[in-house]
């Protein structure tokens, strides 16, 4: 299966978990990219479905049967102790033009979550960092984040998760991820995908509750 960063940090390992909880023997490959490289798999049949954020299918996405999970906030993450930290509640308000004084991570230009970070900056008057990483891997950007004063956009889920990175006080409102499943639209599901399915739509309520204040995840 093909995942974007948007489903592989939370949802995606805990279905998989119960599907080998369930199926032992069954091997499960998972291929890491953007929607420009996954979405050509999936239609050659290199890739079973897609995991992560739903967005616009090529060609009009006839050919592909697309399916929301969740949707979850997009944050401005930093390391515990930055100190854009220390302008917030406690000593006072941090602005977005606050977090651009600083270096950032941003996602490459082929996601959608880069898309609305620019559309967001230019409704702002604000341009785009000049002192700036691009990156998708979320191994590499907790690295940076950890190791510097950079800020980058993650999700809420993987924010909560990490006793070592925090949220910044700033509110992104048009900026955030519907996380779902994407399939080929005339394939046929074998019976290890649909498991998987079932499992991906167990931990996605969880999820959903989670973020809505509800039962945690």
């Amino acid at each position: 299966m093909g995942t974007l960063l948007a489903g592989a940090n939370v949802l995606l390992p805990r279905a998989v978990a119960r599907l080998k909880k369930e199926r032992p023997r069954l091997t499960v490959v998972v291929r890491e990219g953007t929607l420009d490289v996954l979405h050509p798999a999936l239609l050659g049949g290199e890739l079973d479905l897609i995991v992560g954020r739903v967005g616009p299918a090529p060609g009009g996405g006839e050919a592909l049967r697309q399916r929301m999970l969740y949707r979850e906030p997009i944050r401005l993450a930093v390391r515990a102790g930055h100190p854009l930290l220390a302008e917030g509640p406690a000593g006072g308000s941090v602005a977005l033009t606050d977090a651009l004084t600083h270096p950032w991570i941003l996602p490459v230009e082929q996601t959608a979550l880069r898309q609305e970070l620019g559309a967001l900056l230019v409704d702002r008057g604000l341009p785009l960092p000049a002192d700036r990483v691009e990156c998708t891997s979320i191994l590499t950007m907790r690295a940076l984040l950890l190791q510097t004063d950079m800020v980058a956009l993650l999700p809420e889920l993987v924010l909560r998760d990490d006793e070592h990175l925090a949220a910044l006080p700033v509110e992104l409102p048009s900026v955030g991820r519907t996380v779902g499943v994407t399939e080929a639209a005339h394939r046929t599901r074998t019976p290890a995908l649909a498991a998987l399915l079932r499992h991906l739509d167990e931990e996605a309520a969880l999820l959903r509750a989670s973020l809505d204040g509800g039962a945690p995840g």
